[in-house]
């Protein structure tokens, strides 16, 4: 988290905060590593409502996870954020908007 907001934000967050962001590392690591086994994390094919899967190009190990719930998922469609990292609503917003305004035109 604090790699994704910069030291200087992460400073003005507060320590409660901060630590409320350290407790969560275990959980952390072990979603990288449920992510990095390339099995699926959920039954994907019990939604039953359309998805679209937005996904940065960036994070191979990421894209690869979204392309396989892509597969499994009954009604699915994909957009690719080109070279967007996984915090793209942070780094690149106006990708990020682009792909809302995409979510909103559902076929």
């Amino acid at each position: 988290f604090r790699m994704m907001v910069g030291d200087e934000a992460w400073g003005r967050l507060g320590r409660a905060f901060q630590d409320a962001r350290r407790a969560e590392g275990r959980t952390l690591v072990a979603e990288l590593r449920d992510l990095a086994s390339g099995r699926p994390l959920a039954d994907l094919g019990a939604v039953r409502v359309p998805v679209t899967v937005g996904v940065g190009t960036s994070r191979g190990d990421l894209y690869r996870q979204a392309l396989l719930a892509a597969e499994v998922l009954p009604d699915a469609a994909v957009v690719e954020l080109a070279q967007a990292p996984h915090g793209v609503h942070l780094v690149a917003p106006d990708a990020f908007a682009d792909f809302l305004g995409k979510v909103g035109a559902w076929p």
